[in-house]
């Protein structure tokens, strides 16, 4: 990820959609290399984040839910992957990608709130009457996935508005640190990691502003764990300072440096999705926690982390293969 891709994801002209979501053509363009983007900057780029009403780096979600039969706005955050397909040259899928909780509620305490809407804030490119950022209402319909596994914390829908207009990038998926390539790679504890997330006490009033918070890989699990879910499942643990308003946030971990006998430069791929941090209660008790609100002694520092081999097996399920393929037939061909 923080390394810059010669083709960046920047334009999005047109798009065909389908049952299941937007395909995009997207047109090539060149990398502007006469002003590099620094790993922080490029992070911060690739943060697609909801909250109520207003507020949070790019993208903002509103969820309004039913407790008590009065309507509340949840805030949550995600970010785009971009799927793309050799047999058609520019063609993209893009997928916001985010916690089931965010999404849903309530699920990570078996008791899922009723979703009256959805809606998007996300910067503009050009600044309007109306500021930096536009909210976007999608309406109560959306469809999101969710995994097979209870355990996982994840929640992703086919979607994407388009890049002329909106100030965001997507994160191939050539950019991901899969557990093949971190074991490849030799990726351990230890090793840096970074993730932008929302600020609910600063999130931009016209604009949405992200933080950038840095950490490294403080475990990688080899048994299961329980989750924010409240299941026993695989993920990463990260001592990387997490709070309420990060959940959906994209945490990224260097694959560069010292590896073996070899050097090489900074290199942060996508490690996974911030789903919660760990608080210590005054009885000195250990807790997984989702909210913003409540009561905790102190934060212990360690945040869990979905693994993006998570995401990959969401959108490489049958359903969202066939969607691809059924665009993809529609194509013309070089």
């Amino acid at each position: 990820m923080p390394t810059r891709p010669s083709q960046p994801l920047a334009a999005i002209m047109s798009f065909t959609f389908t049952l299941q979501g937007f395909a995009l053509q997207v047109p090539p363009v060149q990398p502007n290399t006469a002003h590099p983007l620094s790993i922080t900057q490029q992070i911060k780029r690739r943060l697609y984040s909801y909250r109520p009403i207003a507020n949070t780096k790019r993208l903002h979600k509103r969820l309004s839910i039913m407790p008590r039969q009065r309507p509340i706005p949840i805030p949550g955050r995600d970010f785009f992957v971009g799927v793309n397909d050799d047999r058609v040259p520019k063609l993209v899928f893009g997928y916001p990608v985010t916690n089931r909780h965010v999404v849903q509620p309530g699920i990570e305490h078996q008791n899922p709130c009723n979703v009256l809407n959805y809606s998007l804030r996300m910067n503009l490119k050009k600044r309007s009457a109306n500021g930096s950022s536009q909210v976007i209402p999608i309406g109560p319909s959306v469809h999101w996935t969710f995994s097979d596994d209870p355990s996982v914390d994840l929640a992703v829908t086919p979607m994407l508005p388009t890049q002329d207009i909106f100030d965001y990038e997507l994160i191939p998926t050539t950019e991901m640190a899969t557990q093949d390539l971190m074991k490849a790679e030799q990726i351990a504890e230890g090793d840096a990691v970074e993730f932008s997330g929302l600020f609910i006490q600063y999130s931009g009033q016209t604009r949405i502003e992200p933080i950038v918070r840095t950490g490294i890989l403080a475990m990688l699990p080899t048994e299961p764990v329980n989750t924010t879910l409240g299941k026993p499942g695989h993920v990463y643990l990260a001592e990387a300072h997490v709070f309420g308003g990060n959940s959906g946030s994209p945490m990224f971990v260097n694959v560069g440096g010292v590896r073996g006998l070899g050097i090489s430069s900074q290199n942060f791929k996508l490690l996974g999705v911030v789903a919660g941090e760990i608080f210590e209660t005054e009885n000195l008790e250990l807790k997984i926690t989702t909210s913003y609100s409540g009561n905790a002694f102190a934060n212990s520092g360690i945040s869990m982390v979905v693994p993006v081999d998570d995401i990959l097996a969401i959108l490489n399920s049958p359903p969202f293969k066939a969607q691809r393929e059924a665009v993809v037939a529609t194509q013309p061909r070089p």
